[in-house]
């Protein structure tokens, strides 16, 4: 999961290099790019994280439950920890999609996002000369055949969901155990 991370921290500086590095007017569309590249790493690295949930979850039973023990002889065992641990090959519990993306973006992506969103709207408003209005500044987001309300719309519901997601992961936190990992 570090490797998705850095990449996408090696995009946003990128993508932030070209924006303000550049000139021409297209160059903020290359932002815009950029935030899709970075959401395909999220999911990568969503994928990831189920997947390392899972390890993680038997880690804790045998540290809890076996590896306490070694080091104090006082360390009661559940029970049960054999049953759980041979559990958790037959059926393992992975997190839901959405949540682990919910967790994904709590953890790493949301400032990121935060960053890259920030410039490519601050290029749009600054560049050639700062909007007089803000319906010039919705006509500078024109993507192609996008037009800016259009552009607009979809990155507010964007954000929306990534605040929901970060309201969730916030809200869930104490009472689902994945939710406080990596």
């Amino acid at each position: 999961m570090d490797m998705t991370r850095n990449l996408s921290v090696l995009i946003l500086f990128g993508m932030i290099f070209i924006t303000f590095g550049f000139t021409e007017a297209t160059s903020h569309r290359v932002p815009y790019f950029g935030s899709l590249a970075v959401f395909a790493l999220v999911l990568f690295e969503t994928r990831l994280f189920r997947y390392y949930s899972v390890n993680e979850q038997r880690v804790r039973i045998l540290e809890k439950n076996f590896i306490a023990q070694l080091f104090d002889a006082g360390a009661i065992p559940e029970a049960n920890w054999k049953q759980q641990l041979t559990g958790s090959f037959t059926r393992p519990f992975k997190p839901p999609f959405l949540a682990a993306i919910a967790f994904r973006i709590y953890k790493n992506y949301f400032i990121l996002f935060l960053a890259l969103d920030t410039s490519w709207l601050s290029k749009l408003y600054l560049y050639p000369e700062p909007a007089d209005s803000f319906s010039e500044f919705v006509h500078r987001l024109d993507l192609g055949f996008f037009s800016g309300w259009a552009t607009v719309a979809f990155m507010s519901i964007f954000w929306i969901l990534f605040i929901v997601a970060l309201i969730w992961v916030l809200k869930n936190k104490k009472q689902k155990d994945y939710l406080n990992g990596y």
